[in-house]
């Protein structure tokens, strides 16, 4: 619409919204009957609404309006679900200060209908889970406000059991549900969990037994709100067996101040799972509080080997420097490391029984110089990316020429003009980042050598019509 319709549109509906006002209380009615007959979604919310007082109508009226028996929903019927279910919201509020046991079970019941269609949804955007996360937000706060009896727990597991978001944290859930609630949750945890262990004493469970990790968590969550950190703790250590599991004990110590606890079992989940990339990062960290630079190291180490990244690279630089090593020997160490395995992965590029014949080989060098990118220097790091037989990612040249001074114009230029060719054989119009990429090239430009260039662009992409047109002049 523009501007010079916004007006007339804007009149237009003004005189019919004076046409509705008046119109008599029964033609209204009439009408709104009448359109609520041929849609059933309208005539769902007239039940909800009309439902209002009464607690067994408005069950009724939620169930109508949450269902779908579609197989699936798309994208757009979930936007227009979503947009119905939020009506549930507004209807439900008043309750808490009219009856919050009732709230409590209008909410368990629509927090089952929405579950129901939620497992068949494509919920991408979150629309689901946003009214999913305010519903139970909503039965938080009639929990409080009225703590049902102790059976309400088997109407609580069975809700979180049908969440398919996962939402249910039961510690925060157990603080809000009153005393009747939480005695028969420590009761049954503790019951469920020495039960389990009893029938599966002699089998080692896997990492995704299910019932094992709800019923431990169950345990931990009611002896955690019961305040006795110690108990905790002998409930964690006598049932470690996944790496998860020492990663949470690791977490607990740290948090209840027992560092040297925290350490130890850390050492002890990355004894039994060396390859465990959580419990290598706990014992990292643990070294790193504790000040073990010396420790630490090691592991640095074998995290840089695994993955070269730039910031491992300073971090390894650093920890090795605060134990004791002489930082500019450790650099050129680590520097003779990184180019002896660029030359041992150009020497399998060729002898690769895959390789193309015309393929270039080169030494890799993406991983220097992002290193002397992250330590500013800036020089040896052109000087790499424009050694004859060296070869470097797109993005790591581009890093590179942004970061050259308006003094080293004509190199950040041959840079760029190596990163332009591989953006363009992938761009497809409206070309944007490809014309991004030309306005910032001829930005560093002299005008001749600009001229030429974009008049080389114009030949040679003259049937790319959008990309020609957007070229700048």
């Amino acid at each position: 619409m523009t501007a010079r319709q916004a007006p007339a549109r804007a009149h237009s509906h003004a005189a019919l919204h004076r046409f509705v006002q008046a119109q008599t209380a029964s033609k209204l009615a009439d009408r709104l009957w009448a359109w609520a007959q041929n849609e059933p979604e309208l005539m769902a919310d007239l039940q909800l609404w009309a439902a209002s007082e009464d607690p067994l109508a408005m069950r009724a009226a939620i169930t109508e309006l949450l269902k779908d028996e579609r197989q699936w929903l798309e994208r757009v019927p979930v936007n227009r679900y979503a947009q119905r279910a939020a009506q549930v919201l507004a209807q439900l509020s008043p309750w808490l200060q009219r009856d919050p046991a009732v709230l409590l079970d209008l909410c368990a019941h629509a927090l089952h209908a929405l579950y129901d269609v939620a497992v068949r949804a494509d919920d991408s955007e979150g629309e689901l889970a946003d009214i999913s996360e305010a519903l139970l937000a909503l039965l938080l706060q009639a929990l409080r406000a009225a703590p049902p009896p102790g059976d309400w727990l088997e109407c609580w597991w069975a809700l979180a059991l049908a969440d398919p978001w996962e939402m249910w944290d039961e510690g925060v859930v157990l603080a809000a549900a009153g005393t009747a609630v939480r005695a028969c949750y420590h009761a049954r945890a503790q019951a469920d969990w020495q039960g389990w262990k009893q029938v599966h004493s002699t089998s080692v469970p896997s990492a995704t037994d299910n019932e094992r990790s709800l019923l431990r968590y169950r345990y931990l969550v009611s002896l955690r709100s019961q305040g006795d950190a110690q108990a905790v703790t002998a409930a964690m250590t006598d049932s470690l067996q996944q790496p998860a599991e020492f990663v949470e004990l690791v977490q607990w110590c740290q948090a209840q101040g027992w560092h040297d606890q925290a350490l130890h079992w850390a050492q002890a989940g990355t004894a039994r799972y060396p390859n465990d990339k959580p419990c290598e990062s706990q014992l990292l960290q643990c070294y790193q509080q504790q000040g073990d630079h010396a420790a630490a190291l090691p592991l640095l180490r074998r995290r840089l080997q695994a993955q070269p990244a730039a910031s491992t690279y300073s971090a390894v630089l650093d920890t090795a420097e605060r134990a004791g090593h002489d930082r500019a020997a450790y650099r050129a160490e680590l520097f003779d490391w990184i180019e002896q395995r660029e030359v041992e992965e150009m020497e399998r590029q060729r002898k690769s029984p895959f390789r193309q014949r015309d393929a270039l080989i080169g030494r890799r060098v993406s991983v220097q110089i992002n290193w002397h990118l992250a330590e500013g220097t800036i020089d040896a790091a052109l000087a790499l990316a424009l050694a004859p037989g060296t070869q470097c990612d797109m993005h790591t040249l581009q890093a590179l020429a942004q970061q050259l001074p308006p003094a080293q114009d004509a190199a950040a230029v041959e840079l760029l003009l190596r990163v332009f060719p591989t953006v363009m054989a992938v761009a497809a119009s409206p070309y944007t980042e490809a014309l991004e990429l030309v306005r910032t090239i001829t930005a560093r430009m002299d005008s001749v050598q600009k001229t030429v260039w974009l008049a080389t662009l114009r030949a040679q992409y003259k049937p790319k019509r959008n990309f020609v047109s957007g070229l700048p002049s």
